[in-house]
């Protein structure tokens, strides 16, 4: 009989944490999906826990976004992926006799709800601290190790039409970096493009209708003479538009500091972490001056058919 009771502690992984896991994790990028485990409590996860879960995903079969379910692998899973009983000391099921660390990996399959295709996911979980009888604070983590077919790499409409052609294939190479958790790598490509794109962005915010764009537009022609990148920052903070000031922050300010950003000092994780905050920001500011200028046009022409009626 399936336990239903999950494993105790704080903060663990919601269906919705775990939807994005499945979808957006590349491999090896490690989550935590829970927090403060007490082994001094009785505590147990199953790897059913982790069937029947949705998500949102693009069917290879069907071409178009679908939902999934999770079950286990070939309609099988192998029992408990953590357990501890408190009616005596003995290492709990799933930790490793030398290391005292609990590592297990376990695999799920993903099918469509629509047209019955699958995807096979492979996991691995582990803990950060060593069991004891008296161990308090430990957290679970899970790692995607292999999936099959591999989840292609797709760029956002918005992004993929804004990006000059050599920018979308440093996207493209950053996407795939860090599908492979080369944080390093994405962060250098994602660095390259700002340095591109960042006087596209200006020039298309300074094409807007909002008040205060005639002094970023003065910046902009002052820039293509003197080359001078900070001033034209400055006037951006004085003057954003209202659609960019509602983060609390100046997002072109915040793209072009990471042109300054070293490198070298910085994991692979922390590289990766920095480029998907990147891709996040600035694709959030190319559907925002999209929009923007969609809602001009549209409102221009709506201007020019009342007049001719």
């Amino acid at each position: 009989m399936k336990r239903t009771t999950t494993i105790s502690g704080t903060n663990s992984m919601s269906n919705e944490d775990f939807a994005k896991f499945i979808v957006e994790s590349p491999l090896y990028h490690r989550v935590r999906a829970v927090e403060n485990i007490d082994m001094r409590q009785p505590a147990w996860c199953e790897i059913a826990d982790y069937c029947d879960k949705k998500f949102v995903f693009k069917c290879p079969v069907e071409k178009s976004v679908q939902t999934f379910r999770t079950m286990p692998f070939d309609g099988y899973y192998d029992g408990s992926l953590m357990y501890r009983s408190v009616e005596d000391n003995s290492l709990p099921d799933g930790f490793d006799e030398k290391t005292k660390l609990f590592a297990k990996t376990f695999s799920l399959t993903g099918e469509c709800q629509s047209c019955g295709h699958r995807i096979d996911i492979i996991i691995t979980a582990f803990t950060d601290m060593e069991w004891t009888p008296t161990t308090a604070g430990a957290s679970l983590y899970m790692q995607k190790i292999g999936q099959y077919p591999a989840f292609s790499i797709e760029v956002q409409t918005e992004v993929s039409k804004y990006l000059t052609e050599d920018d979308l294939s440093f996207y493209k190479k950053a996407m795939i970096s860090l599908s492979q958790n080369y944080g390093i790598g994405a962060f250098a490509y994602f660095r390259r493009i700002i340095e591109n794109e960042i006087q596209r962005l200006i020039k298309s915010i300074s094409e807007l209708e909002f008040d205060g764009v005639d002094m970023i537009k003065q910046s902009f022609l002052k820039y293509e003479t003197d080359h001078q990148m900070s001033p034209m920052i400055d006037a951006l903070n004085k003057h954003l538009p209202g659609s960019l000031t509602r983060l609390g922050d100046n997002p072109i300010k915040l793209l072009h500091q990471q042109l300054s950003e070293g490198i070298h000092g910085l994991t692979e994780e922390q590289c990766a972490d920095k480029a998907r905050h990147i891709d996040a920001l600035l694709s959030y500011v190319i559907k925002v001056i999209n929009e923007e200028k969609f809602a001009f046009k549209g409102a221009m022409q709506a201007i020019q058919a009342l007049r001719k009626s």
